[in-house]
């Protein structure tokens, strides 16, 4: 956990054939449930964008590249975790 308590994912990938299941949701029960959490998104995925928007998590304004891809991702975060630096 972080120190305020909240939760950070570090990854949630869905094969192409299971979107739209419920997989991802489930997924994000089981390992955050309502917990305050963060998370980094690829910018520009709009899909995954959505879906955290759904369940509760906002772009916090902070980004960076991704450290495997160089990619631009930014983060999200839901309850306390928007309020605490990854520092």
């Amino acid at each position: 956990g972080l120190r305020d308590g909240g939760r950070e994912l570090m990854s949630l990938y869905v094969a192409a054939e299971n979107r739209g299941t419920g997989l991802a949701q489930r997924m994000l029960d089981d390992t955050v449930g309502t917990d305050p959490a963060r998370l980094w998104v690829f910018e520009g995925n709009e899909r995954a964008i959505r879906f955290y928007e759904r369940n509760g998590f906002a772009v916090d304004g902070e980004t960076m590249p991704d450290p495997d891809t160089g990619l631009a991702i930014t983060r999200m975060t839901r309850g306390q975790a928007s309020s605490t630096s990854t520092g």
